[in-house]
């Protein structure tokens, strides 16, 4: 369990980590020669769709048929029908967020609202959006992962200022945290950052560190089922940390980022990486953002692929989905539709039926019967 003193600090360290943490993805640092070999395989892309947007913006959740977009800085939630390749838009009611600062998830029948800087979290059913609910004694966190509406993974941070994985629940035990799960170097605080995904295909909880080549496969009661490691050699994370005042840290300098991006569909983890391997031009690298595949039930390498800049923009997330790759820029969000598994070689089935978007008071009752 969570001692007391983990509220009072988190309160302070949590929002001093994300204000930091802009530093996080913007600095690639010089790097010896390439020392591993990737194995390069082009997906087959067919349409393309661009839908404009603005800086900060997210993919909330993708479906088979539906997309939606969020943004941190507005209450907006936008929501993308597919058919026959093509998009159709509506905008949803401005009661489905909290303001400014909100992080929404959408995993039908339900809709989540995750509130870093309150903290606060919330849920409703999408076919009934003003019917929101309050989790109760939410402690601050990072990020948030709900399981389901009565089960949440957070990253926060303790009482010793080191990010921590912990699991909160509506039934005992309320909060329970996750022993040894992250393994500290130096600091607890910027060496052990990183991004905490769920694969439900698998039931697990993967965590992948930002600063060094590792990621963790981890069951849903926070036990630790195997550690693992990325293509590159960066053991050790390269960051350095200053206490600027009692309780609240930065970084003395930008550190050596090594998995900048990352998402997970079934069983695989995709990495955008900052490292170089051999044979890749650094100019070409320079243009483009390369993305390797990991299996996660084998916990081995298996290809990767490059995303193109778009207008000089490198990705700011990205996510995949059977027949999609869903990439988010400053000012656009790209959807490639893919036509040929590049691993399997298999061509992809394409949905035609798909319902145009509806108008937004009638969007959440269309996508249950969905």
């Amino acid at each position: 369990m969570i001692s007391s003193p983990l509220k009072i600090v988190t309160a302070i360290t949590a929002t001093s980590a994300i204000v930091v943490g802009g530093l996080y993805f913007t600095h690639i640092h010089d790097q010896p020669l390439p020392y591993f070999t990737r194995t390069v395989k082009e997906y087959s892309i067919g349409n393309v769709c661009v839908i404009p947007s603005a800086k900060n913006s997210y993919v909330a959740g993708i479906s088979s048929t539906h997309l939606f977009i969020g943004n941190e800085k507005s209450n907006r939630l936008r929501a993308f029908g597919f058919k026959d390749r093509k998009l159709t838009l509506s905008n949803l009611h401005s009661s489905t967020t909290t303001g400014e600062s909100s992080f929404i998830h959408v995993d039908s029948p339900y809709y989540y609202i995750m509130n870093r800087e309150v903290p606060a979290l919330c849920y409703s059913r999408m076919d009934k959006p003003d019917q929101i609910i309050t989790v109760p004694d939410v402690i601050p966190f990072v990020q948030c992962i709900p399981l389901s509406t009565t089960s949440y993974i957070l990253r926060a941070i303790n009482g010793a200022n080191e990010n921590t994985i912990v699991k909160i629940k509506s039934h005992a035990p309320f909060l329970t945290e996750g022993m040894h799960i992250l393994e500290k170097q130096q600091e607890g605080l910027f060496s052990t950052a990183g991004k905490l995904h769920y694969s439900p295909a698998l039931h697990q909880l993967i965590y992948l560190y930002y600063y060094r080549n590792e990621y963790i496969t981890i069951d849903t009661n926070l036990v630790v089922l195997a550690r693992s490691l990325t293509l590159d050699s960066n053991r050790q994370a390269r960051t350095k940390v200053v206490e600027l005042r009692p309780g609240r840290y930065t970084l003395a300098n930008p550190p050596a980022v090594v998995n900048r991006l990352s998402c997970v569909f079934e069983d695989d983890l995709f990495v955008c990486s900052t490292v170089r391997g051999i044979g890749e031009q650094e100019k070409h690298f320079e243009s483009h953002s390369v993305i390797d595949v990991y299996n996660l039930q084998e916990k081995v390498y298996t290809s990767s692929f490059y995303l193109n800049d778009y207008h000089h923009q490198k990705p700011t997330s990205f996510r995949m989905s059977k027949n999609k790759i869903i990439v988010v820029y400053d000012d656009a969000v790209l959807i490639h539709f893919i036509d040929r598994d590049p691993i399997t070689g298999n061509t992809l089935e394409t949905s035609n039926e798909t319902k145009n978007i509806l108008p937004a008071g009638r969007m959440f009752n269309a996508l249950v019967e969905n």
